[in-house]
């Protein structure tokens, strides 16, 4: 039997010793084993929602992104990056140069500066290309006049002899008409014979054995059948004068302070994930819009468009959080008249040419919340079902969007998800719907180039096979997103 066990009044100067006792009196440390498979601590964890949904992610996404999902997975289990929009409800003078003084960039100064790079290098690319046009006419002008001055020194020598060098150059060899001289390849023009294989179909891409083709991409949801989409490129985006909107630079992990109540009795800004703008400045807001935020809770987008300064009419639409929208909205603002707060199912709202654009922010997987809390969880069991009938939603409340809007009217729909099936899955399955039920067309915006100052500060998943919208993808520099959205115009 052990004699009894005690601790030393010098333990704490004893390093790497994490268990220590007498037994017999002899000193020995004991080593801490980690718990089986079967032991209760692990089959707990093993059953909480954010452990369910990453070994969901893990097996999904690890599909659909490939090697790329690892560094996206350490980017969703980080802290992720916020962006301070500015309320013009308050000083928001004092407020810009708070922001100013703690490091952080005026988003639309920043992308407007790229915007103006990226088309300074365009216009220099075009003139490069211009003149080398130029030098190729010219080239070719040369070897006419070469191939001129050839046929007429031909006239001077009879048939199968060889042109003395010193009347010709070297180039021209002797007129063997045996010989396809066309076909032959000079040597002079440093192609050499690699280049033939660009014409050669290859079975297999060398380097992009983690690609995954498009086909199983969409395999998901094959089922829904393809309907005619017209696609116009679009290359601008608009980001309005008075919305001011202030992050810091990519690989700044900075924070920015809690916001604080000015003279006037609201919140100086209003912090939020970046990537949650981009829907908004999607739908181009005007002056005099009519806008229904179809599932506005908790009112961050709402924030961002009432801050432009633009809608006559803003509602502000959720189905079951909508005194809470109201309770934020009201921290930001003091006069509310432009909106008007409603508490209704989106897939029934049946206000027919009211509303000229319609932002779609639909309850989804929530990602980043999935990975991080287990409270609310969308992976908790009790909430199984709910998750599995998620995309029929989604495509219930985006089809009854396309209904709603005015021809001419905007559309955007948006997730917080990596989910192809939630993201341009919903899209198809509701141009589907809208092709079968109504004579409504539409175009899809393709805002490809549009977004490209904005890779400034956002991470898009251009590579990942998307059909319609468009991606952003979480990364350690700039932890924003994930955010899907996609632009619908109505134009008949």
């Amino acid at each position: 039997m052990f004699s009894g066990m005690f601790w030393t009044k010098n333990i704490s100067s004893i390093t790497n010793i994490k268990c220590t006792s007498y037994q017999f009196g002899a000193f020995f440390q004991s080593k801490r084993w980690k718990n089986g498979p079967s032991h209760w601590a692990v089959e707990k964890k093993n059953q909480t929602a954010i452990y369910k949904a990453l070994e969901h992610f893990d097996d999904f996404y690890s599909s659909v992104y490939g090697k790329t999902w690892k560094s996206i997975r350490v980017a969703l289990l980080s802290p992720q990056k916020y962006c301070a929009v500015i309320n013009n409800y308050d000083n928001s003078e004092a407020t810009a140069t708070l922001l100013k003084n703690e490091g952080a960039f005026n988003m639309r100064d920043a992308i407007k500066g790229q915007k103006n790079q990226l088309k300074k290098q365009s216009e220099e690319l075009k003139r490069k290309k211009e003149l080398d046009a130029v030098h190729a006419m010219d080239r070719k002008l040369e070897k006419i006049t070469q191939n001129k001055e050839h046929e007429e020194l031909q006239t001077l020598y009879p048939k199968n002899v060889c042109i003395p060098d010193q009347v010709i150059d070297k180039e021209f060899l002797c007129n063997d008409n045996s010989i396809d001289w066309s076909r032959q390849i000079d040597s002079k023009s440093g192609l050499s014979t690699t280049a033939l294989y660009d014409f050669i179909p290859t079975s297999k891409l060398k380097g992009r054995e983690d690609w995954v083709s498009e086909s199983e991409h969409y395999s998901y949801y094959e089922k829904y059948l393809k309907v005619p989409i017209d696609v116009a490129h679009e290359d601008d985006l608009n980001f309005p004068e008075h919305l001011q909107v202030y992050s810091f630079e990519t690989s700044n992990v900075s924070s920015f302070q809690e916001p604080q109540r000015g003279s006037t009795g609201v919140f100086n800004y209003y912090l939020m994930n970046a990537s949650s703008l981009l829907p908004v400045l999607a739908l181009n807001l005007a002056p005099g819009d009519r806008v229904l935020d179809m599932c506005a809770a908790p009112g961050g987008k709402s924030i961002i468009a009432l801050q432009t300064l633009y809608p006559d009419l803003l509602v502000c639409n959720d189905s079951s959080r909508s005194e809470r929208l109201k309770r934020v909205l009201k921290d930001y603002f003091y006069n509310l008249k432009q909106v008007k707060f409603t508490m209704r199912d989106g897939r029934f709202i049946d206000e027919t040419d009211l509303f000229n654009k319609i932002l779609v922010d639909v309850p989804c997987t929530n990602d980043r919340l999935s990975v991080n809390k287990n409270d609310n969880n969308i992976f908790k069991k009790t909430r199984l079902k709910e998750r599995f009938r998620l995309p029929e939603l989604q495509a219930d409340l985006l089809s009854n969007a396309l209904k709603l809007i005015t021809v001419g009217g905007t559309v955007v729909y948006s997730t917080c998800s990596l989910s192809p099936i939630q993201n341009d899955g919903v899209v198809q399955m509701a141009l589907r719907r809208i092709w079968e039920e109504s004579n409504h067309r539409f175009v899809i915006k393709d805002l490809k180039n549009a977004l490209e100052p904005a890779k400034l500060f956002y991470r898009f998943g251009e590579t990942f096979g998307m059909k319609y919208g468009h991606i952003v993808i979480p990364y350690l520099p700039a932890n924003f997103g994930p955010l899907y959205f996609c632009k619908f115009v109505r134009i008949e």
